[in-house]
């Protein structure tokens, strides 16, 4: 394998992807800065390990490389791409506020958008030979911001559906191209020994936790330096394995090392492509392996002593007081006594939550807790109710198709609430 082939598949095999791991990490008590710190490594990962990979196909391609040019291109197409991202970023962000109407298709053409702004930071970055990978990570950061208090129930709604369905796909896609080319692969490969290929991976794979396990290291002894506040010794060990076994690799790595071009500038075939193919794949597989088989069964007690953040339920305990103190504050004398049965009925309702979320008297709690569990069947039961009832009038003819979705979304929000 050549030198910058191999450079390349380091770069494709640096990116990691905490995705893989974040349903085991979330069902553990992490600190919340670890948690943060886990999810969002892999924006700059990738995108830093792509720049670099770039670099390394250009020299692979053209026989050519010079570190100067290449330490001075990784610094341009660096800051270029993050500049034009948040430029674009800011761009669709007005565009969107100014287009946001009551009209049914503003949510649409709301999220049709957002689907378009990270290939229209791609296009405008590329097109200036800067970054395109690092624009979409700048637009997708700087248009979250922007974008975050302005977005409304709907359109938030439609946004998520139609992303997670969009990162699925995209991540199916690429096992799929994997099981596509794997055959092939194997064939290249089929002059190496097995042994030869199995101690490769064994310490590619090892190669990578150790590396992480020191830059963790590294990372732990510069926050004690700076006063951190320390952990007793067996915790902060169980903290440090699962930093260094959420260091998975995955899909972008996959990909990126299929990217390599099959043919060199001069037309030959990429000396070692097959190979480092089958060498991304392999250490991909291995370390999600490892990675899940080991960490369910690290054991890690919750620290009291870390509260920075709320638990789900302490968040609804917070908006629920809020809600009932506002009620309380709310003038109800120049509304008529049914807006006042209203809010009174809202104010027990509140309570009721408030009382099942405290936990501070289990018997009281517990009868709260049966009481808003009958009232959510009750609701339901309502709901199912109206869904025959609309149903009823579509089948009849009484309903055209755009009433029935309108009133089919409302009856969905209302059940999801």
């Amino acid at each position: 394998m050549p030198l910058a082939v191999a450079f390349a598949l380091a770069a494709a095999l640096s990116s990691t992807d905490t995705v893989a791991v974040s349903t085991v990490v979330s069902k553990l008590p992490v600190p919340p800065r670890l948690q943060i710190l886990l999810s969002g490594e892999s924006l700059f990962n990738d995108a830093v390990a792509l720049v670099a990979f770039k670099l390394a196909v250009a020299a692979a391609v053209t026989a050519q490389f010079s570190r100067r040019e290449a330490a001075l291109s990784l610094l341009t197409v660096s800051a270029g791409g993050f500049a034009i991202g948040a430029a674009v970023a800011l761009a669709a962000s007005a565009l969107r506020r100014s287009l946001r109407s009551s009209a049914p298709d503003s949510v649409r053409i709301d999220t049709i958008l957002s689907l378009l702004i990270p290939y229209v930071a791609y296009i405008a970055s590329e097109a200036m030979e800067a970054s395109g990978v690092l624009a979409v990570v700048a637009a997708g950061i700087y248009g979250g911001v922007l974008d975050r208090r302005h977005l409304s129930a709907s359109a938030r709604l439609n946004g998520l559906t139609l992303w997670s369905t969009v990162t699925l796909t995209l991540n199916g896609a690429v096992f799929v191209m994997l099981g596509l080319v794997m055959r092939q692969v194997l064939q290249a490969v089929e002059g190496y020994s097995r042994w030869n290929l199995l101690g490769t991976v064994a310490t590619l794979t090892f190669l990578l936790f150790a590396l992480r396990m020191g830059w963790t290291a590294l990372m732990a002894w510069w926050s004690g330096r700076n006063g951190a506040s320390g952990r007793d010794a067996p915790r902060t060990v169980v903290l440090t394995l699962i930093t260094v076994l959420c260091g998975v690799r995955g899909s972008l790595g996959l990909s990126a090392t299929l990217s390599i071009p099959l043919l060199t500038a001069a037309g030959t075939a990429m000396p070692g492509r097959d190979l480092a193919v089958f060498l991304a794949a392999a250490t991909i597989a291995a370390t999600l392996l490892i990675s899940g088989v080991v960490m369910p069964l690290l054991r890690l007690e919750p620290d009291g002593s870390e509260t920075a953040q709320l638990s789900f339920r302490g968040v609804q305990l917070a908006i629920a007081r809020v809600a009932l103190r506002v009620i309380e504050d709310e003038r109800l004398t120049a509304v008529s006594s049914k807006v006042r049965e209203w809010a009174a009925t809202w104010k027990r309702l509140y309570e009721s939550r408030i009382a099942a979320l405290d936990g501070a008297d289990d018997r009281t709690g517990g009868a709260h807790r049966r009481d808003l569990a009958a009232q959510r069947a009750l609701s339901m039961h309502v709901l199912r109710a109206q869904r025959r009832e609309l149903a009823r009038l579509h089948d009849a003819g009484a309903v055209g198709h755009a009433i029935l979705q309108a009133v089919e979304f409302e009856l969905d929000l209302a059940e999801i609430a």
